[in-house]
């Protein structure tokens, strides 16, 4: 599922650029957006709550009435996880978004989405390494996502953004990773599971280049098919980013 949900966000790319030729005005941006998240993991007698700095890939190619935006974190370690029952452990998260926009007011500023999106984590349960036994749990979502966002931009070189975004139907398999000395096992699962994604940002405008402070919240819930809680996964966490226009292009003020 991860792997077809990638194919087509990029099969939605290349299909907008042969309907939007260069010909038409184009506003292409490149970004990278730094998170510092703190948050929890949190499942039957085992939470973990931990902080790390992870970094956001951006890619958004903008026309007059159609905007695509890729977005994409690596999978990050949690430096400072710190697990209830289990004491210091290290815990992966990575993400993977790609939407297509169309503008709902006719000053451009509000733009309703809808795409995909993609999330692995990895979450270390039991450690015992004197009797040579470790636990794994891993899992990979993916769903369509909705999102609505909107951008408010002054006459002075300033803006403030704010995006909505939902993913009510997310599946994939869970696994759980169990060895015990030198033996490996493995449980696969499904899941379903929803995450809310929101984040507002002020930014200043200097050429081609913008600059953008801003606040991001994730929560993702996941149950087993059979209806059984399966974890959750909080994060929040200031946000910096860095865009760069191509060809020297600047915004225009709505």
């Amino acid at each position: 599922m991860q792997l077809r949900s990638v194919l087509s966000a990029l099969a939605i790319t290349l299909s907008a650029y042969a309907a939007f030729p260069a010909a038409v005005s184009a506003d292409t941006q490149i970004g990278i957006q730094g998170l510092s998240i703190s948050g929890g993991h949190f499942e039957n007698g085992n939470d973990v709550r931990g902080s790390a700095l992870g970094a956001f890939i951006e890619v958004t190619q903008r026309w007059k009435s159609l905007r695509l935006h890729l977005e994409g974190i690596p999978v990050v370690d949690g430096a400072h996880a710190k697990s209830d029952r289990f004491g210091a452990i290290t815990q992966s998260f990575g993400l993977f978004n790609g939407v297509v926009s169309v503008p709902v007011d006719r000053r451009g500023g509000l733009w309703a989405a809808i795409g995909t999106g993609i999330v692995a984590q990895r979450t270390p349960q039991l450690n015992f390494p004197f009797v040579g036994r470790n636990q794994v749990n891993m899992s990979r979502l993916a769903g369509t996502r909705y999102e609505l966002s909107g951008s408010w931009r002054s006459p002075h070189a300033t803006f403030f953004e704010a995006s909505f975004a939902d993913q009510p139907h997310m599946r994939g398999p869970d696994f759980l990773n169990v060895s015990i000395a030198g033996l490996d096992f493995e449980r696969s699962e499904g899941e379903n599971a929803r995450m809310l994604d929101v984040s507002t940002a002020y930014g200043i405008v200097r050429g081609p280049v913008e600059y953008a402070i801003g606040l991001r919240w994730v929560n993702f819930s996941a149950n087993f098919v059979d209806g059984s809680a399966a974890d959750r996964n909080i994060g929040f966490g200031p946000t910096f980013e860095v865009r760069y226009g191509l060809f020297g292009q600047t915004r225009e003020a709505n």
